[in-house]
Order: structure tokens, then C-alpha cells, then sequence
């Protein structure tokens, strides 16, 4: 299977780290990538997308927030299993529950 992101952040009235993790989290959702896979660099992944490095980090800090990947210093960022009994997005690493107010 091919490992692939929706890299068109084209869609308007959202910041495009947001994006960028929306269309991640959707490939892991539609099985694309799974939990273990590990995701390109961020210079790599900033080329894909079409957007600077920083913006890359900021994808990849709240999809850590979300529950959706890990990150491991030297080795790369990869799919995190889902905890049991829980969405991406449904809590953030500590259990709690969030609010999205944006």
C-alpha cells in the first residue's frame, strides 16, 4: 500500500500546521499510514507541503497534542497507537478532555 497525504492545503480559514495535521490524521484514518509508520523529515515534509520548516514543527507538536504521532529525538517522527477506546482527537495525551475553541 502507498503511503500518501493529501498535500493541497489550498483550503481557506484555517492555519496550514491545522491543515497539515487534518490531512494527516485522515490518512491514518483511512489506513494509509499506520501506527508505527514512520513520517518523512520535516524538511522533507515541509518541500511536500510547500511550507517552511517551523510550520512543519508546529504540525507535528499538535499532532503529538492530539494523540496521532510520536516524536523520538535522533530517530524520527512515527504513527502512535491509539489508545484503547479512543479517536484521534478525542483527548489529549493526559486524558483530558479538550475543547476546540478556534
Amino acid at each position: 500500500m502507498t503511503k500518501t497525504i493529501n498535500f493541497d492545503l489550498a483550503e481557506t480559514g484555517k492555519p496550514k500546521f491545522q491543515l497539515m495535521v487534518d490531512r494527516l490524521e485522515a490518512a491514518v484514518g483511512d489506513g494509509q499510514w499506520r501506527p508505527g509508520d514512520r513520517l518523512p523529515s520535516n524538511r522533507e515534509l515541509a518541500g511536500l507541503f510547500g511550507v517552511t520548516v517551523g510550520t512543519v514543527s508546529k504540525a507535528m507538536s499538535e499532532a503529538v497534542r492530539r494523540g496521532i504521532v510520536d516524536t523520538r529525538v535522533g530517530s524520527g517522527t512515527y504513527i502512535r497507537e491509539p489508545r484503547a477506546g479512543a479517536a484521534f482527537g478525542d483527548s489529549d495525551p493526559r486524558g483530558a478532555r479538550t475543547i476546540d475553541l478556534s
